[in-house]
């Protein structure tokens, strides 16, 4: 003999699905920002990042951001060659050589910075620019896949709690 029985489900709770994956952003989030910190591990001057993560009535999202000019001219890039002017009287004095602690396109720091004799000028020196390192792109190419993970696994075990896992 078959027999059936109806399963009826209680009421769906979307706030044990939307609090799963508001954690998944924030570990997402979390993941980036020391993601982040490898690329000026080594570096004297130390950029300040800030992270959020908003769940509204469309969704989750979230961010992780400097407003760092140095860490941005750094990961943008900046076109050159442009001038840099000397600034009040005397000369414009810098080291004569300077190895990148970044590479364009990797998520790390090493030791590197100007070293060499002084070099001392009277008028301005003209900057080749910088290369674009992208941290941004790289960061999110390494993370992304991650948050997909966290997501569709917070989004199985919210219907579990919730009540309509399958």
């Amino acid at each position: 003999m078959i027999r059936v029985k109806a399963i009826r489900p209680g009421p769906f709770r979307a706030d044990a699905i939307f609090r799963r994956m508001k954690q998944a952003a924030e570990r997402s989030a979390e993941l980036a920002d020391k993601e982040f910190a490898k690329t000026y591990k080594t570096w004297d001057h130390k950029p300040r990042f800030q992270k959020k993560v908003k769940v509204d009535g469309r969704g989750i999202t979230w961010e992780v951001w400097t407003d760092d000019q140095i860490y941005t001219w750094v990961s943008d890039g900046t076109k050159g060659p442009y001038p840099i002017p000397k600034k009040g009287p005397g000369f414009l004095a810098f080291p004569s050589g300077y190895k990148a602690k970044t590479t364009p396109n990797l998520l790390f720091s090493k030791s590197g910075g100007s070293f060499g004799p002084m070099v001392f000028m009277t008028g301005q020196v003209m900057h080749p620019g910088i290369e674009p390192r992208n941290f941004d792109t790289v960061v999110m190419a390494y993370v992304n896949p991650w948050y997909v993970k966290w997501m569709a696994d917070a989004l199985k075990v919210g219907a579990r709690e919730s009540g309509h896992a399958i």
